[in-house]
């Protein structure tokens, strides 16, 4: 019996500290994004929790967001606050539509670069 009860708890622990990990990772990122854009941290956290909100994607995919933001400003004429404008207006519609974050920043950097 208490061995089962050990091996309980070690396995909610050991799913904890996974969750925990990925957190971590994520909270990493988007502290790297606000660095490299030069964006405060609490604007850059905003844009990227309010688009994973809007894409129905889970907090443990902020560092994969916010790795993707990194990319996008800085291979178009735009920066990560501008990315978050655009996402305000874009991101609800294109989540309920099932466009995935990535396709529309490839549309928005088209259209930044572009017009």
């Amino acid at each position: 019996m208490a061995g089962s009860r050990i091996k309980g708890i070690t396995v909610e622990i050991g799913g904890d500290c996974t969750a925990l990990d990925k957190a971590l990772k994520g909270v990493n990122s988007i502290m790297n994004l606000a660095a490299a854009s030069g964006e405060d941290l609490a604007t850059t956290s905003d844009i990227v929790t309010d688009a994973l909100t809007a894409f129905g994607l889970a907090a443990s995919d902020s560092g994969h967001f916010a790795d993707v933001l990194a990319s996008a400003s800085a291979s178009a004429n735009t920066n990560v606050s501008l990315l978050g404008e655009s996402f305000k207006m874009c991101a609800p519609v294109c989540g309920s539509l099932g466009i995935s974050a990535e396709d529309l920043l490839k549309r928005i950097r088209i259209t930044d670069l572009y017009g």
